[in-house]
């Protein structure tokens, strides 16, 4: 990664919010995967959703079961579906590792190798850190997942220890599609 520039390729979102602030102060450093369950993700779970001006985003977290917890991402523009993310994570010897891939809505995989993969570093407050295995400059180095009472941000970003910029991709989601301010 030394002397690489690495640029977040995917859709902007300025769905930014009082779960904004926070992200100044998640300054987490380990670059190993921590000691954490998959019960340090529960904070996730549930029907999570952002619906605005003819664009509906939504994720569905499930509840861990048989060592993996299982979530989907949707993203539709009017009639027309963007993308679809089928994600796995999963509770190994060494770790949580975050596992995804990107599908259009014929069930053509973006991704026609190896899933992207992440593993967490820092889990607890309704925070979850994840950090890149390998180097795929395509998605952000560092995903973030935070938790305010029933909003979920979730923050790609190559720097986690500055606060959001115009490279990262922020959104919002409300649970179980609560009031979108």
């Amino acid at each position: 990664m030394a002397g690489q520039t690495r640029k977040n390729v995917g859709v902007r979102f300025k769905c930014v919010s009082r779960a904004t602030l926070g992200w100044a102060v998640m300054a987490w450093l380990p670059q190993l995967a921590i000691a954490a369950t998959l019960s340090d993700l529960d904070f996730l779970d549930g029907h999570w959703l952002w619906d605005r001006d003819g664009q509906r985003i939504e994720e569905v977290w499930l509840p861990a079961a048989g060592k993996t917890k299982t979530a989907m991402f949707r993203w539709a523009q009017g009639d027309k579906l963007v993308t679809i993310e089928l994600v796995i994570v999963s509770e190994e010897a060494d770790g949580v590792h975050l596992r995804f891939k990107h599908f259009d809505a014929q069930y053509v995989p973006w991704e026609k190798e190896a899933p992207n993969h992440y593993v967490l570093q820092s889990a607890g407050d309704q925070q979850a850190l994840f950090r890149q295995v390998g180097d795929n400059p395509k998605v952000p180095e560092y995903f973030i997942y935070a938790r305010d009472d029933n909003v979920l941000t979730f923050r790609g970003t190559n720097d986690h220890t500055v606060p959001v910029n115009d490279d990262d991709l922020v959104l919002e989601f409300f649970l179980d599609g609560a009031a979108q301010d």
